[in-house]
C-alpha cells in the first residue's frame, strides 16, 4: 500500500529538507521504497543536499513542461 508523508511549514529555515532526508534514509534503511520530492518551486535544495549539483530536471521545469 502506498503511503504519503508531507513535511510542510510556511516558514523557512525550520529543517524541512533535513527532516525529509533523514526520514527518507530511515525508511530506505528499513527496506521501504522511497521517493523524495522537493516541492519548493523557487529554491529547491533537496538535490543539493544529495550531491546532485546539476539534476536532469526540476519540479519547476516539469510543471512548465520544459522537460
Amino acid at each position: 500500500m502506498t503511503k504519503f508523508v508531507a513535511l510542510v511549514s510556511g516558514k523557512g529555515g525550520v529543517g524541512k529538507t533535513t527532516c525529509t532526508l533523514s526520514l527518507g534514509h530511515a525508511l530506505a534503511s528499513l527496506g521501504k521504497e522511497v521517493v523524495l520530492v522537493d516541492g519548493n518551486i523557487a529554491t529547491p535544495n533537496l538535490a543539493l543536499h544529495l550531491g546532485l549539483m546539476n539534476p536532469e530536471g526540476t519540479l519547476n521545469q516539469f510543471l512548465r513542461k520544459v522537460i
